[in-house]
């Protein structure tokens, strides 16, 4: 074995410090972020210049605040499984703070700009039929 029973820390609520009393570490519920990937979902997340996080599961692109560790969008116009996702930059964002555009291509490759406070698409446009590979 990699360490003996005599050498397992013992319950937070039994530690003692020699010169401060009992040591309490509180439970904290662990934190997920909903949504059960496919393989195509791989590598297609981003984190944006203000923050916040922008990844794809199936044929969706989910918005959230890792701070909040809340859904902020669901952004659900792809039919096809969402392979790459891209927030603009951030020197393009200090210009105009009003927009924050986000783009995101998938399988049947589509591409799709994003406008994020009104969660629309904006912009749609298609090579062929060529998918989109992600990074």
């Amino acid at each position: 074995p990699l360490c003996l029973p005599s050498q397992i820390l013992c319950p937070a609520s039994e530690m003692v410090a020699a010169d401060r009393g009992p040591i309490v570490v509180p439970r904290v519920s662990p934190r997920t972020i909903p949504g059960v990937l496919h393989p195509f979902n791989k590598k297609a997340i981003d984190w944006g210049p203000h923050g916040l996080v922008a990844y794809a599961c199936h044929s969706f692109v989910v918005i959230v605040d890792p701070q909040s560790k809340s859904v902020v969008q669901c952004l659900d116009e792809h039919k096809t499984f969402v392979t790459l996702i891209r927030w603009q930059d951030r020197s393009s964002t200090r210009k105009n703070r009003h927009s924050q555009f986000l783009a995101s291509a998938d399988t049947s490759g589509v591409i799709r700009i994003w406008d994020f406070h009104s969660a629309q698409s904006v912009f749609c446009f298609q090579d062929g039929a060529r998918p989109i590979p992600g990074k």
